[in-house]
């Protein structure tokens, strides 16, 4: 047989695979949810099973996982270059730059073929003898999912606490290491929050539980070497707050936070008295958030009181009280405060202004106020490990969507940066791309920054294929990282557009607001603005339009495919939380009462009618709707796997188009996928190879 007929064979044999998979069927049994006098039909419920044992219902995901499979067989080839391509933008073998704390340098590091990083230190210098103090590809021998919450070393540097997730729950085990001799203790907590903080004294740590809900409710205390120490310190009885630790950056204080998304109550210790008595900064008030720092004797207070945008205060530790707070730095209507951070010398904070991070610092000697200056017109940069108060450089990690990460230390006195590191990636040019910013009308009159990435060799012709991602919840802004992997598909021709939609803070703390509760339509609606734009100003086919989001951007997703379902080529929904309106009225889901402050509180009718205009998987119609693939995680906490198995299930009833609708459960991982990075490299080839099937690029 010649080669032409040997190809046709194997195409005709490739399309008859494909043609004879048909979707799993799934039984449909009647449930009805009842609310405000208004029904809701629910043929999917019963893949609901919180045990994730009902051997019916795992029938029905592997059957899922099997028929995707079979669709995308004709791609394991380009699966597989997808993947070569990515490891080849990878450095195996790297290791972080380096921290100075107390005698040791800290860093981690990778080798190849290994999938976890590795956590070591060294002792006075970089050419000291390295001490590994965990290696998790040890740990993920014996574990099908490997996760660490938390690493803490204790303030005289001898003991090593850290939370490990092996099952992708995201409940979390505390156990301890002695880094002299490596032997792990034999006290460990169970069933706790990934957040640990050590007390001053070296023995007491400090950590919180959770409930059902996966609600942080109680704090505890404990003492390393006495298995019966464990102390309830505190229980937040106020179902929409959670409780955290945090220290100050000077170790004096050791912080207990209690916050729910739109208030704060900070309680304060004396980081060497862990027995001792908590006390309060501010009573938490309605719509009052803040947080702390410390400095000789007085609090500086990060809050949003009269300030959308957020200043700094400051007062006393004796009375920290909001009547005590005086300005430091004042409110900018322009800008959003973000962060700050304490050094001796200076006190240094973060703000969001026109879309970018800046970084600025007052000086408590000299009491200039400055800021670094950053030459890239599109970039993202952030505070790396500074944990030496005493420090007179500052650690920065910069990067953009051509520019691969680089590690700064600034030099306060010099006023100049220094690089540490560059972080080489193999395979990329990055003179060969482009990245810009342009602002998109929406439907009512605001400006929606959109950050665009293509080749140099684009034309802006109305031909290239684009992925448009999006998220736009909980304040959450999309920086202009770079991420290495999205090159496999800029160099297949696509543009890739990241919208700063409103629910983010891309455009202040107001763009948050104007994109939550009665305001959510708002994100939807500018999704589909910002497509609708990148059609007609050419920067795309209208052909070859793919999305994206994940999470909360899965519900994105799922509401603009209802909404503008012809818009749009392709879908990929990671773990998409679509079931609004059931998963926020069961108050044992992690999704649930807290989450009342994000989209309403469905309990009460305006809210529950205004949640039913957009929930996606009561929106479902008879409708053409676009391919589309559904990405689960069966061990995930957070958005539950069977949101995109019954979503899935209802768009295969009432789509009137033949383009596939595809759920993919990964039977190992939670929420945030696999834990390996070769694994997780694995699984985002197979998600380019259905774009590139779907646009008929592949």
């Amino acid at each position: 047989m010649n080669l032409v007929l040997r190809l046709f064979a194997a195409f005709v044999f490739t399309s008859f695979m494909v043609s004879c998979a048909t979707p799993p069927k799934v039984e449909r049994k009647m449930h009805i949810h009842k609310a405000h006098g208004h029904q809701r039909v629910d043929y999917y419920h019963w893949l609901k099973d919180e045990s994730r044992k009902d051997p019916e219902v795992l029938k029905h995901l592997n059957a899922e996982n099997e028929f995707t499979d079979a669709y995308l067989r004709s791609t394991k080839k380009l699966q597989s270059e997808l993947y070569n391509e990515m490891i080849g933008r990878l450095k195996e073998d790297d290791s972080e730059v380096p921290y100075f704390y107390k005698g040791y340098y800290y860093y981690s590091r990778t080798e190849k073929e290994k999938a976890h990083p590795i956590y070591c230190r060294r002792k006075a210098s970089m050419t000291a003898p390295e001490e590994v103090m965990i290696d998790l590809n040890e740990i993920a021998k014996t574990k099908t999912n490997v996760t660490l919450g938390d690493l803490a070393v204790s303030p005289d540097q001898k003991i090593l606490a850290y939370t490990l997730d092996e099952k992708g729950t995201e409940v979390y085990t505390l156990f301890f290491k002695e880094l002299s001799s490596g032997k792990i203790y034999e006290d460990k907590v169970s069933g706790i929050s990934p957040n640990i903080e050590w007390a001053g004294d070296n023995r007491h740590i400090f950590y919180t539980k959770m409930n059902k809900a996966f609600r942080h409710f109680q704090a505890y205390r404990y003492q390393l070497g006495d298995k019966t120490s464990e102390s309830m310190i505190f229980q937040e009885a106020d179902e929409l707050f959670d409780i955290s630790f945090d220290k100050t950056m000077d170790r004096k204080y050791l912080l207990m936070v209690v916050s729910s998304f739109t208030s704060s109550e900070v309680y304060f210790l004396d980081a060497n008295q862990p027995k001792g008595t908590w006390r309060m900064v501010q009573k938490r008030e309605p719509n009052l958030e803040y947080s702390v720092e410390h400095r000789n004797g007085y609090f500086y207070i990060l809050n949003n009181k009269d300030a959308i945008n957020f200043k700094v205060s400051r007062a006393q530790v004796r009375s920290p009280q909001t009547k005590y707070w005086v300005d430091f730095v004042k409110h900018d209507p322009e800008a959003l405060l973000t962060g700050m951070h304490m050094q001796n010398d200076r006190f240094i904070y973060s703000q969001r202004k026109d879309g970018l991070v800046e970084i600025r610092y007052i000086d408590f000697q000299t009491k200039g106020r400055y800021q670094i200056e950053f030459n890239e017109p599109v970039y993202s940069v952030r505070l790396g490990a500074n944990p030496e108060f005493q420090s007179q450089h500052l650690r920065l990690h910069f990067q953009s969507p051509i520019t691969p990460p680089i590690t700064y230390d600034y030099d306060f006195a010099k006023r100049e940066f220094y690089v540490r590191k560059k972080k080489e990636v193999p395979n990329f040019k990055p003179n060969l791309y482009r990245t810009e910013r342009v602002m998109v009308k929406a439907r009512d009159g605001q400006m929606i920054p959109v950050t665009l990435l293509y080749s140099k060799k684009f034309q802006k012709n109305g031909e290239a294929p684009m992925l448009l991602y999006g998220y736009g919840s909980y304040g959450y802004t999309i920086d202009p990282y770079f991420r290495s992997n999205i090159f496999s598909l800029i160099d297949r021709g696509f543009v890739y557009a990241v919208a700063h939609i409103r629910g983010s803070q891309a455009k202040g703390r107001l763009w948050y607001e104007k994109g939550k509760l009665q305001n959510k339509m708002n994100t939807f609606n500018d999704f589909v603005d910002v497509a609708k734009s990148m059609v007609a100003e050419k920067y795309c086919n209208p052909e070859k339009l793919a999305i994206r989001g994940g999470s909360a951007g899965g519900l994105l997703m799922g509401a603009v495919v209802n909404q503008a379902p012809e818009l749009f080529t392709a879908v990929v929904a990671q773990v998409p939380f679509v079931d609004v309106l059931s998963t926020i009225l069961d108050k044992n889901l992690r999704f649930s009462t807290q989450e009342f402050q994000q989209w309403g509180n469905p309990n009460i009718k305006s809210d529950y009618d205004y949640i039913l205009q957009y929930s996606p998987y009561d929106n479902v119609e008879k409708k053409s709707y676009p391919s589309i693939l559904a990405i689960a995680g069966l061990n995930d906490s957070r958005v539950n796997y069977w949101e995109p198995a019954k979503w899935v299930a209802k768009l295969r009833d009432y789509t009137t188009s033949d383009h596939p609708i595809l759920l993919r459960t990964q039977m190992e991982a939670g929420h945030q996928g696999s834990s390996g990075r070769y694994q997780a490299y694995k699984e985002e080839a197979e998600v380019y190879a259905f774009l590139l099937k779907e646009l008929g690029l592949d």
